[in-house]
Parts: structure tokens; C-alpha cells; sequence
């Protein structure tokens, strides 16, 4: 056990943070993982080393840093970022003890983990970013919408909670919120391949089918460390059909977008979604700040988030990875394994 790279996942009955762990199975390391979590019945426990049931009675913080000291913790991540959000907090305790924590500022994680406050925040950066407003309650603000429009909640995911809205009359229902919802409008952005984006389903309720998808590695020293690009077709959400591209091709669009998280302060994974809106332009509209459900897919095609940031942070990445063989295509099926092709 000391000669691997120990290394903690938290929250791992939620599927992203499962994601680290399928990723440290793909790496080529050898980690013992360690995964603590408040439900045992869970799928991918049996992928642990060791798998610790948290007690919800006792400090959360605590716990973890007695997790760390026990089992000489040298590596910790999650998938959530409420767990994030945390690790950021004890970020100083935890380099004390020489453990990796690559993650930012809780205040960072906590704007781009919020779409209102990520829709403000990227509002003026050349129009990369889709136009973002709070829904507020004055008739001026309705009769200066542009519609169609997409309403979402400030803390969505999955596409979840998402409705396509094409007038005035279908907007007012989301103006009466219940106490503790927020809901956000945004721009609704045509796919120029002349296919929506989004499907319309019952009472306006849509679904995301297509996205750009990128994933960025940020280090500490106000730098880009690895970029993976891909073409994802979604079902409820995940991404079940993956087509690799050339990120090469597109440096001239992330590249603003990139400057703008690294001096922001972001450190760590990070995928930015979009959608093609003219034949050389991509508009993006979401923002996390993690590993996603689709990382595992990724180690697997040699991208392997969780291995680039130890090199990293480990001192022994010299140069920045792009994920540049285009045209695999990897169909996913959510409850197997995936199959893969590469088209000709």
C-alpha cells in the first residue's frame, strides 16, 4: 500500500465522483483508493480498496482530515461541488500534511457552480457566452425579451428543469417562484446544422439532445495543462454517443474563455458546454467545475483527468495535452460497458 498513490475520493455515491474512480482503474499508476461515502448500498463500491460509511453526525471537515491522517491520504478529489467547496476550505491543513488538493477558491466554485452568478460573470467576454438574466417580476423586463427563450434553475443539471419558453403568457408562471428557487432566463441558441439543440416535450419541458463539450485541466500557475473536446449526443442528460474532435481547431475560441477562468482564479477540471451557432462560431452556456460523467469515457480514449493533474501537481507534466485524434467515435450505454468506434 505505500509504495501506491493513495488517493481519496469523496461522496462516491454520486456518479461523478464514481467517474474518479473509473479513472484511476483506466491509469496506468497504481492508486489504492479510498472512498468514503454516506450510503454503502452504491454501485462501484466494490472498486475501492477501502470503502468508509461517514457518520452525518459528526464534522464532515473532521472526518476527512482523520480519514487523511489514518490511511496517509496523498491525493484527494470529488466530484460535487459541495465537496469541493470544502476541500478549498481545509486546502492549507491538507498541504501542510503534503496532500494534493487541486481545487479553487470556495468563492470561485461557488459563482461558476451558480448560473446566474457564471451567466453575469462571463456577460461581457466577446459574446462567447449565452446571455443570462434572473427572472424578476416587472412587466418592462417581459416586454423586452426576445423569444424564444430557455428557462432553467439556478442550480440544474442534466437538463433538467429546463423548459423552452416562446411568449409572454408562458413566461409568467415561472415570475410566481416558490421560496428558495430561482429561476434564470437565457438566450435560446440555434444549432446551425438546422437542428434544435433542444426537443420540445410536454408543457414546453425540453431536453438537451446535442452539445460541444470541453474539458479543461488548470494548474496553479496561470496555466492551461490539458484540453479534450468532443461532439456528445445526450439521453437525459449524459452523454451517450461521444465523437472526438481536434480541440487544435478550436484555440482561437477557447483561448479567451480559458484566460479569463485561469485569471479568475479556477484550478483544476473544468468543461464548458456549447453549441455551434454559425459555421466558424461556438456559443457556450454551462459551466462546471469538476470531473463530469463522461471523464471515465475519456481516460479510457487516453485523456485521463485524474493522472494529469497528479503529474501536474507532482511537478512532472512538461507540456500541456490535447486530446487531438478526431473522428472516435465511442457509443456509451448506461447500464454496461462502452463500445467504441473509429469512423474511417
Amino acid at each position: 500500500m505505500n509504495t501506491k498513490i493513495i488517493l481519496l475520493v469523496l461522496s462516491i455515491e454520486k456518479q461523478v465522483s464514481r467517474e474518479i474512480i473509473l479513472c484511476a482503474k483506466y491509469s496506468s499508476k497504481e492508486y489504492y483508493i479510498v472512498g468514503a461515502t454516506t450510503c454503502l448500498n452504491t454501485p462501484h463500491t466494490h472498486l475501492c480498496d477501502k470503502l468508509l460509511k461517514l457518520d452525518s453526525n459528526i464534522s464532515y471537515s473532521n472526518q476527512i482530515m482523520e480519514i487523511c491522517k489514518e490511511f496517509k491520504v496523498s491525493f484527494i478529489l470529488s466530484g460535487i461541488e459541495e465537496d469541493l467547496i470544502i476541500l478549498s476550505q481545509l486546502k492549507s491543513k491538507l498541504g501542510e500534511m503534503g496532500i494534493l488538493c487541486p481545487v479553487s477558491k470556495p468563492a470561485v466554485i461557488e459563482t461558476l457552480h451558480n448560473k446566474r452568478k457564471c451567466g453575469k460573470l462571463f456577460s461581457g467576454l466577446n459574446n462567447c457566452y449565452a446571455n443570462t438574466e434572473t427572472i424578476n417580476n416587472t412587466l418592462n423586463q417581459l416586454k423586452s425579451i426576445k423569444f424564444p427563450v430557455i428557462v432553467k434553475s439556478t442550480y440544474g443539471y442534466r437538463s433538467k428543469d429546463i423548459a423552452l419558453v416562446e411568449n409572454q403568457e408562458s413566461l409568467k408562471p415561472y415570475l410566481n417562484i416558490k421560496e428558495g428557487k430561482e429561476y434564470l432566463i437565457q438566450e435560446f441558441l440555434e444549432n446551425f446544422e438546422h437542428r434544435l439543440e433542444c426537443k420540445p416535450k410536454i408543457k414546453n419541458e425540453i431536453i438537451q439532445e446535442k452539445e460541444y463539450s470541453f474539458q479543461i485541466i488548470i494548474g496553479c500557475k496561470k496555466k492551461s495543462i490539458g484540453i479534450f473536446g468532443s461532439v456528445n449526443s445526450l439521453e437525459s442528460g449524459i452523454p451517450v454517443i461521444i465523437e472526438t474532435i481536434d480541440v487544435r481547431k478550436y484555440l482561437d475560441q477557447l483561448t479567451p474563455i480559458i484566460n479569463f477562468l485561469i485569471n479568475y482564479g479556477v484550478i483544476g477540471c473544468i468543461n464548458i458546454q456549447g453549441i455551434r451557432v454559425s459555421e466558424e462560431k461556438i456559443k457556450f452556456f454551462e459551466i462546471n467545475p469538476r470531473f463530469t460523467a463522461m471523464s471515465s469515457v475519456r481516460a479510457e480514449l487516453g485523456f485521463n483527468e485524474l493522472d494529469i493533474l497528479f503529474e501536474y501537481f507532482e511537478q512532472k507534466l512538461n507540456e500541456k495535452r490535447y486530446f487531438t485524434d478526431d473522428g472516435i467515435i465511442v457509443h456509451r450505454y448506461l447500464k454496461s460497458d462502452i463500445v467504441r468506434n473509429r469512423t474511417n
